[in-house]
């Protein structure tokens, strides 16, 4: 995948529900305010699955 277009096509989600990290980057792991060991070795590569799993969509009822 190169562009958000093509992620939110993949998802199947609405492109402008689709966000980007700017070119200072994003730790995913400032998300999670718990952190315990054993953390993954490239965390980058955890960004999106955070994302979805922290994220909901606006007409699905909070827990």
């Amino acid at each position: 995948m190169t562009s958000a277009k093509e992620l939110a096509a993949a998802l199947s989600v609405d492109p402008e529900s689709v966000a980007i990290c700017g070119e200072g980057g994003f730790d995913p792991w400032e998300a999670v305010s718990v952190r315990q060991p054993p953390l993954p070795p490239s965390g980058g590569d955890f960004a999106i699955a955070l994302g979805l799993a922290l994220g909901r969509r606006t007409d699905e009822p909070a827990n």
